[in-house]
């Protein structure tokens, strides 16, 4: 086209023309479009039920996954428990066990200790009523002299030598016997569990108080 060219004027369809056109179309392609069109929109539905398919399959297997989850995490917390209180019983029967056998120890020393310091206590008494002139000890080195064997005399009392320590005696506890002297008479004691001196009394384990008659 050149500059000497008229332009051709737009025409525009008129509304029976457009009519003619959509008929004539319809006429041509409307079987073939809506033939298309269904099985376009068969095809998405199919696929929308396999899409929702694998949609609720990955739902269900999310949920197995976390029940399975969950339950390991409960049968870790339930090991753990039962863990826990098998350790605690461990524990307090090793505890209990221990205080028993303490206990038992105790009574075993106290036993032990109430015996023999009976027994010497009754050794001193036969001691001085046998030799009335003999003076009254006063130390546990004097007592264990006057109960231990002598040139002319048998011994009173058979002192163990593992238990003798610079002329103190051990009781059952490990600890020396006491000697209390009042005038005329002398108390042999044990300072017993507590090991603290009550002079006799309180815990001290004793046989009772020998009186030196002349």
């Amino acid at each position: 086209m050149n500059e000497h060219d008229t332009p051709m004027p737009e025409v525009e369809p008129s509304p029976e023309e457009l009519e003619a056109l959509e008929a004539a179309f319809e006429l041509e392609f409307g079987s073939s479009f809506n033939a298309a069109h269904d099985e376009a929109a068969a095809a998405m539905e199919s696929v929308r039920g396999d899409v929702l398919a694998r949609v609720r399959q990955s739902i269900d297997d999310e949920a197995t996954r976390a029940r399975r989850r969950d339950r390991r995490r409960h049968l870790r917390v339930l090991f753990y428990v039962v863990n826990l209180v098998a350790v605690s019983l461990i524990v307090m029967s090793y505890v209990g066990t221990r205080a028993a056998i303490r206990l038992m120890e105790d009574d075993g020393h106290r036993l032990a200790t109430q015996t023999e310091v009976v027994a010497l206590t009754r050794a001193l008494a036969r001691r001085q009523a046998e030799e009335r002139e003999a003076a009254l000890p006063g130390d546990m080195s004097d007592l264990i002299e006057a109960l231990r064997a002598g040139p002319e005399r048998p011994a009173r009392y058979p002192f163990d030598p593992r238990r003798l320590s610079e002329g103190q005696y051990l009781d059952d506890y490990g600890r020396p016997y006491q000697l209390l002297v009042d005038r005329t008479q002398v108390l042999l004691y044990s300072l017993g569990r507590n090991g603290r001196d009550d002079r006799g009394g309180g815990d001290d384990l004793s046989g009772g108080w020998v009186t030196f008659v002349r």
